[in-house]
C-alpha cells in the first residue's frame, strides 16, 4: 500500500508545480496562512469562516519549508493521499480488500483531482479526511466494541469539526448514532466530554489571544448569509454542465442508489456504512458545488464497491474483463495527456518556473512571469498599509508585500462577517488608502448582487477621490483616498 500512495502522491505533488496560479480562493488562503505565521491573531486580526486546524496544518510544513506556495499545495497533495489511505482502509473493514487496484487509485485520482482542490483553501480536504477517518474509527469500534476505537472516533469528529463545523459536526451525529443503534448510549456523555475536550484544546490558543468572540461572528453567526446567497444551489446552470460536472454530481444518488440494493448484507458494519454514506451526502449542505463533492468521490466508491460485491458473481468474466481494462484504459489515457500536454508547453518555453518570491518553483506563462515580475520590481506606494477592494485581493497583497490594514483579505459577502462593511469604512474615513481593479480585466463586476459590500461602494463612490497611480500601473487598478471636505 505503501508504494501506491507514494506514487499518488509524487503524482499530485508533479501537479503542484505545472498548476496555474488561481489569484482569487488559492491566494486568499496562502495570504491568510502568511498573515499568521507573521504574529498576527486568527479571527481577531484575520477573517476565516471556519475552524483553526486547516491554518495550523499548512503553517507548520510552511514554518519549517519557508512561506512557498507550492508548500501549501503539497499540504494539498498530502490531504488527498490520506482521503486515498481511509478509503482504502474502509474498504478492507467492509471485507472489500479484492478491490484495492490499480484502478481504484487511478478512478480517485481523476474523479476526485487534487489539481482542482489547489485553486481553492485547504479546510474542505483536511475535513473530509477527518471525516473518513471517523467513518474508519467507528467501523473498527463497531466490530469490536474496543473503548479505543471509540475514543479515536471521537477525536478525528472533533479535529473534524475544528477543520469545518458543519462537517465535523456531522460526523459526531454519526458516531452518536451509532451509539444508540448499539445500545451503547451510556457512552454518549463520555463522547460528547471527549468532544468537546479536544475542541476546546484546538480553539485555546485562540481563547487566549482574544479571537473566539470574532470566531461567532464569522463562523457561526455569519452562517445565515452565506445560507441565503442565490449561487447556493445543488444545481449548476445549464451552460455549466460538462461530463465532468455530472460524475461529480451523481455522486449522492450512486450513494442511494448503493445503499438500497445492499440492505439485506447481514453484518455490524452496514448501519455504520449507510450512517455515514448518507452523512456525507448531509456534508454537501448548504453548498453542493463541484469543490464540496470531489472530496466526496471516496465516499461515492465505496458505495459502488459494496453494492457492485453483491452482483459481481452475477456478470459474465468478459464483460467485467472489458469494463475493468476500458476503465483503466480511460484514466490512465487523462493522467497520459495531462502530463504530456505540461511536458510539451515546458519544452515549447511556453511556461518557465517562477523566481517570485512566495511563487518560487511554480510552473507560469511565459508572459505572465515576466508580467508580475515588472509589477513587483516596479510598483510604489509610499503608504505600507493599502486595501484592496478586489477578488484578487489576497494576490496583491502577496505580490506587492503590502499589510493589510483589515482582517478582510476576500473583501465581499460572506467573508466580511456580520460588521465587516461597518469596520472597513471606519479605517478608510480615517485617511486610509483603497484599491480598486480596473473594470477591463477585474471579475468584481460578475460577482453575485448579494455578494457586494453595498454600504463600502457607496462611500467609495460619495466620500472618496482617485488619487494618482504611477505609470503603467493605470490599467491595472485605480487608488483612491479619503476626498477633502
Amino acid at each position: 500500500m505503501f508504494l501506491r500512495l507514494l506514487w499518488i502522491w509524487l503524482i499530485g505533488a508533479s501537479y503542484a508545480l505545472f498548476q496555474e496560479i488561481n489569484t482569487d480562493d488559492e491566494t486568499w488562503f496562502f495570504q491568510v496562512v502568511s498573515r499568521f505565521l507573521s504574529g498576527e491573531v486568527l479571527y481577531k486580526e484575520i477573517f476565516l469562516g471556519v475552524g483553526p486546524l486547516s491554518v495550523y496544518c499548512a503553517a507548520l510544513p510552511m514554518l519549517i519549508f519557508g512561506k512557498e506556495l507550492l508548500i501549501a499545495r503539497l499540504v494539498l497533495v498530502s490531504y488527498f493521499t490520506l482521503g486515498v489511505f481511509f478509503t482504502i482502509l474502509i474498504l478492507n473493514e467492509l471485507k472489500l480488500e479484492r478491490y484495492n487496484t490499480l484502478l481504484l487509485l487511478l478512478t480517485c485520482f481523476v474523479l476526485a483531482h487534487p489539481q482542482t482542490n489547489w485553486g481553492f483553501s485547504g479546510y474542505n480536504p483536511l475535513a473530509k479526511v477527518l471525516f473518513l477517518a471517523t467513518f474508519w474509527a467507528t467501523l473498527k469500534w463497531r466490530r469490536s466494541f474496543e473503548k479505543k476505537w471509540l475514543i479515536s472516533a471521537c477525536c478525528f469528529a472533533a479535529l473534524c469539526f475544528t477543520a469545518k463545523q458543519n462537517v465535523g459536526a456531522i460526523a459526531a451525529l454519526c458516531v452518536c448514532l451509532q451509539l444508540l443503534l448499539a445500545k451503547e448510549k451510556r457512552e454518549i456523555p463520555f463522547f460528547v466530554a471527549l468532544f468537546l475536550g479536544v475542541v476546546t484544546l484546538v480553539f485555546l490558543p485562540i481563547f487566549i489571544q482574544g479571537g473566539f468572540s470574532a470566531f461567532l461572528d464569522y463562523g457561526i453567526f455569519n452562517k445565515t448569509r452565506y445560507i441565503a446567497l442565490k449561487e447556493v444551489s445543488y444545481f449548476l446552470k445549464f451552460t455549466d454542465w460538462s461530463l465532468y460536472s455530472i460524475c461529480i454530481y451523481s455522486a449522492p444518488f450512486l450513494l442511494l442508489l448503493g445503499g438500497s440494493l445492499a440492505v439485506w448484507k447481514k453484518g455490524r458494519e452496514k448501519p455504520v456504512l449507510f450512517t455515514f454514506l448518507l452523512g456525507s451526502i448531509l456534508t454537501l449542505f448548504p453548498r453542493p458545488d463541484n469543490l464540496q463533492k470531489i472530496v466526496f468521490v471516496p465516499c461515492a466508491l465505496i458505495a459502488i464497491l459494496y453494492f457492485y460485491s453483491h452482483f459481481e458473481a452475477q456478470i459474465l468474466p468478459r464483460i467485467k474483463f472489458a469494463a475493468k481494462w476500458s476503465l483503466l484504459l480511460l484514466f490512465s489515457s487523462v493522467l497520459f495527456l495531462s502530463f504530456k500536454g505540461f511536458y510539451h508547453r515546458w519544452i515549447q518555453e511556453e511556461i518557465v518556473f517562477s523566481t517570485l518570491p512566495q511563487f518560487r518553483w511554480i510552473a507560469i506563462e511565459t508572459p505572465c512571469h515576466a508580467h508580475w515580475h515588472r509589477m513587483q520590481r516596479e510598483f510604489f506606494f509610499p503608504e505600507k498599509d493599502l486595501f484592496f477592494l478586489s477578488t484578487h485581493a489576497g494576490f496583491y497583497y502577496l505580490l506587492f508585500n503590502r499589510h493589510n490594514p483589515t482582517p478582510f483579505d476576500v473583501p465581499f459577502h460572506p467573508a466580511l462577517g456580520c460588521r465587516g462593511e461597518e469596520e472597513i469604512i471606519d479605517l478608510l474615513d480615517n485617511e486610509a488608502f483603497v484599491a480598486l481593479d480596473h473594470l477591463s480585466w477585474s471579475n468584481w463586476p460578475a460577482l453575485y448582487p448579494a455578494k457586494h459590500p453595498i454600504q463600502l461602494e457607496a462611500f467609495i463612490q460619495t466620500s472618496m477621490e482617485s488619487t494618482t497611480v504611477q505609470p503603467g500601473f493605470e490599467t491595472i487598478f485605480s487608488i483612491y483616498k479619503k476626498r477633502r471636505s
